[in-house]
């Protein structure tokens, strides 16, 4: 009202007066306001001041290049993980994400789902707002794509297989296969039956008995890319039996 007059100070039995509420710099306390009418009439309030940090974002903080693990051509990604990553103290903002700039500062409602999905390099825009405080919001952007796979010589070969004792079968060590499909040093490989297992990573076998025309799949990683997968085709070679060479006795 016309001629009220409020004063601010910083205890509750008004000795400490606040000399300039328009600049006051405090941690998150309590402030007391003590309001005098033209008539002299006095009430007082207790105002709760809290601080609570600024929107912030470094998006440095994420590695937004991703292996497609599963061969289904796309990247599944988690914001939650994401905003744990790239806001400090996130429980303090609302976090959304935004496949285009001009709805990321215009705080629109068509924002990306938690559990989202990639399939070509894609540019994810973001927002961090306050929540409850009318501060500045902070703006990133995040370039997501797809790391490469392991270099293969080729992803398919025929490897044969020395069939010992002529029984049609023969365990055989796939490590020794590696060299012909690649010539890192650190390569590492599963075996399976199926592409499909390969491709999603599931019941992995060790040393088979193999067969001729099989063909098994083999997932490998050098290490530093993602994996890839290579298909090996059994080729069995059997001796042949000597009609020529018979059994002789040899004299001492």
């Amino acid at each position: 009202e016309i001629d009220t007059k409020i004063a601010y100070f910083q205890d509750p039995d008004f000795n400490l007066p606040i000399p300039n509420p328009t600049a006051y710099s405090s941690l998150t306390t309590a402030v007391y306001a003590k309001i005098t009418s033209v008539y002299g009439c006095i009430a007082t309030s207790k105002i709760d001041l809290e601080v609570v940090p600024s929107p912030n974002i470094d998006t440095s903080k994420l590695n937004p290049i991703n292996c497609d693990d599963d061969f289904d051509g796309k990247v599944n990604i988690d914001f939650n993980l994401v905003t744990s990553q790239i806001v400090n103290q996130s429980d303090y903002f609302n976090v959304q994400y935004y496949l285009s700039s001009s709805d990321a500062q215009n705080g629109n409602t068509s924002t990306l789902p938690t559990n989202w999905s990639y399939g070509a390099p894609t540019t994810v825009y973001v927002r961090v707002d306050s929540k409850g405080a009318n501060c500045t919001p902070a703006f990133g952007e995040i370039h997501f794509d797809f790391k490469p796979r392991t270099s293969l010589v080729s992803n398919s070969i025929t490897q044969p297989v020395c069939d010992s004792d002529l029984n049609g079968s023969e365990t055989y060590d796939f490590k020794s296969a590696l060299s012909l499909l690649s010539t890192s040093p650190t390569l590492s490989s599963s075996i399976f039956k199926t592409e499909l297992e390969a491709q999603k990573n599931t019941n992995p076998i060790s040393n088979p008995t193999v067969k001729d025309g099989e063909i098994y799949y083999l997932r490998v990683s050098d290490g530093i890319n993602c994996a890839n997968i290579a298909a090996i085709k059994i080729e069995m070679k059997s001796s042949r039996k000597s009609e020529i060479l018979v059994d002789q006795t040899i004299c001492p």
